[in-house]
């Protein structure tokens, strides 16, 4: 041990070093690079620490760090303005949510999710909420307002909200409200294919609804009186949620 020892030693002296183990064959180039212009011998040569800290490597990294803060005070801010209080836009949005977004649209939601998630378990809290928004913004968010959060995102009203509320809530409205993904949406409730939605379809898509629920459903967004809801309509209804989102930004 002590003969290995004095070899490391020696190695280092003399400025000796290998960069050849496995352990850095996943390294970056632009890591392994800083490395060694950290390990050059000759002092003159090395790069000094203010050098180092305008590599690549780190401007590689301080950029990443930098986009992903502010991704997550745009998902943030999106989560306290979210305001979708019809029953019929949460279960469009949360049929898109399920079904119509790809794992490239959700990777960088699901990275700011898991931050704020401190215990693990797949539901963010009040506090965790509360602590993720002091973290990104810097100041507090008052109680009231919390529970305004909670009110508009928590539609199952388990105290908690899911990974699948938090995307409804937090997601970019372009990529939310793509008209490809609404035609998508609208399919889902035009079960017979007549291009409008009718009270019996909302009724069997939304379940456990009488027929005066459904009916003010459909008053609230058929603009032509015409008792059932064309897709116009329909898109004008969820782009409401968009336009609420940039009045408050």
């Amino acid at each position: 041990m002590d003969l290995m020892i004095n070899k490391i030693i020696e190695a280092v002296k003399k400025g000796k070093y290998t960069l050849d183990e496995p352990e850095w064959d996943d390294v970056s180039e632009e890591a392994v690079d800083l490395v060694k212009k950290c390990l050059t011998y000759d002092m003159d040569k090395r790069i000094s620490a203010s050098e180092a800290l305008e590599h690549p490597w780190f401007k590689k990294f301080a950029k990443a760090d930098k986009v992903k803060k502010s991704l997550a005070s745009k998902a943030l801010n999106n989560l306290k303005n979210f305001r979708a209080e019809q029953k019929l836009k949460q279960a469009t949005l949360a049929y898109i949510v399920s079904q119509c977004l790809t794992k490239e649209e959700t990777d960088k939601m699901e990275e700011i999710f898991s931050s704020m998630d401190k215990n693990n378990d797949g539901m963010l809290s009040k506090q965790e909420i509360k602590e993720g928004y002091e973290e990104h913004f810097g100041i507090p968010i008052d109680d009231e307002e919390l529970d305004k959060i909670f009110e508009a995102i928590d539609t199952d009203g388990s105290g908690a909200i899911d990974y699948s509320e938090f995307l409804m809530a937090t997601m970019n409205e372009q990529q939310l409200m793509s008209k490809e993904k609404l035609r998508a949406a609208f399919k889902m409730f035009d079960k017979d294919g007549s291009g409008t939605i009718s009270r019996d379809e909302i009724k069997e898509a939304l379940g456990n609804l009488d027929e005066e629920m459904a009916d003010k459903m459909i008053s609230e967004v058929d603009e032509d009186a015409d008792g059932e809801i064309s897709f116009e309509e329909f898109e004008k209804m969820m782009n409401n949620i968009v336009s609420v989102k940039g009045k408050s930004a």
